[in-house]
């Protein structure tokens, strides 16, 4: 089994380099761009800090602190108070989201909140001390940025297109004759026998 893994991980190499050898023109990225631009596409996005608390008495303390010092102290108080075990320990830093990734009321307070605003979430948690810091248009990642990414594609389409080239045209030129099929099926005039 682990020589078996080996020769696939050394296939998956060799067939990346093929890949990455294909030559992709410039026009053709260009056109994929161009029927592709959904694929591109990103949503409003909010750059989010939370403090996770399991009651609004704690929470509505933890906001009173933070307005209290104008919020220098935010990513302290998320690691010492918070008992979200996945942002605690980035300080409460959620980074950006989008409001698909939201959910309840949390989902409903941050589109109305401005850039450095708190706002207080309950959740199936216990509740949520926010801090909206950014927001960022919703828009399109640009030709530039994607060129990469769609090479790569275009690339592999291209590679399988040619391996699927080559091998029906060896199929057509190797001379087979089935004479014996699993299912039953028999081949060219050979009666179905076992051979």
């Amino acid at each position: 089994m682990v020589r078996y893994v080996e020769l696939e991980l050394a296939l998956d190499g060799v067939l990346r380099k093929l890949v990455g050898q294909v030559p992709v023109p410039a026009s053709a990225v260009r056109a994929y761009y161009r029927s592709h631009l959904s694929e591109f596409s990103a949503p409003r996005a909010y750059e989010l800090r939370v403090i996770v608390v399991p009651t609004r008495t704690q929470a509505q303390a933890v906001l009173h602190e933070l307005e209290t010092d104008g919020g220098s102290n935010f990513g302290a108080l998320a690691e010492a108070e918070s008992i979200d075990t996945a942002s605690a320990p980035e300080q409460g830093d959620l980074g950006w989201v989008t409001l698909s990734e939201l959910s309840g009321a949390v989902a409903r307070a941050v589109p109305r909140m401005k850039v450095g605003e708190y706002a207080l979430a309950s959740t199936p948690n216990g509740w949520d001390v926010l801090q909206l810091l950014a927001v960022r248009a919703p828009g399109r990642q640009s030709l530039s940025a994607a060129t990469d990414a769609i090479t790569k594609t275009l690339a592999a389409q291209r590679f399988q297109s040619g391996v699927k080239a080559c091998l029906a045209k060896l199929a057509k030129q190797a001379r087979i004759r089935v004479l014996w099929h699993p299912g039953g099926a028999s081949g060219a005039g050979t009666g179905g026998g076992g051979g």
